[in-house]
């Protein structure tokens, strides 16, 4: 347990603990996703590029365009 002085704001001095520790998380930017009824990994642009594209195919066909 860490206390601190009144005048010391909390939020900076976990700001800068998390400085001092090899505290950090690897994030991936790609996912796997089902795309034609298989498993594919896709990045964050691609699945949202994948998306818009059915999307607007499924507005189309609603639309008999």
């Amino acid at each position: 347990m860490i206390q601190l002085a009144p005048d010391i704001s909390p939020d900076k001095t976990i700001d800068a603990l998390y400085v001092c520790t090899k505290c950090a998380v690897s994030l991936s930017p790609n996912a796997v996703v089902i795309k034609d009824g298989r498993p594919e990994f896709m990045s964050v642009n691609e699945i949202l590029s994948y998306s818009a594209f059915h999307t607007r195919k499924l507005f189309e066909q609603e639309l008999g365009v």
